[in-house]
């Protein structure tokens, strides 16, 4: 039976199922899920909520090529120089 490639690289045979997200996609969603429970609880207003994900992406990506749980807490700070919230 002849296989089809698909967009991540996997192959399947044509009629099955695609493959399902993969684990650092689960793992990605489940991030974001507990972020925003987290704001949510901090009295943040739903509709500021994006910026305060966007604030904490590019914050990840600056990081970059170590990861969030290794930062420093100065790091997030403005005032130490962090690319944490607050103006610019």
């Amino acid at each position: 039976m002849e296989k089809t490639r698909l967009n991540r690289g996997a192959s399947v045979h044509p009629g099955e199922a695609g493959p399902g997200p993969n684990e650092v996609e689960v793992k990605v969603a489940a991030f974001w899920q507990r972020y925003a429970e987290v704001v949510g609880r901090e009295g943040v207003p739903e509709a500021k909520r994006v910026w305060y994900q966007r604030a904490c992406e590019r914050f990840i990506r600056h990081l970059s090529p170590r990861r969030l749980k290794e930062a420093a807490a100065g790091e997030a700070s403005p005032a130490r120089g962090g690319r944490g919230g607050g103006a610019r």
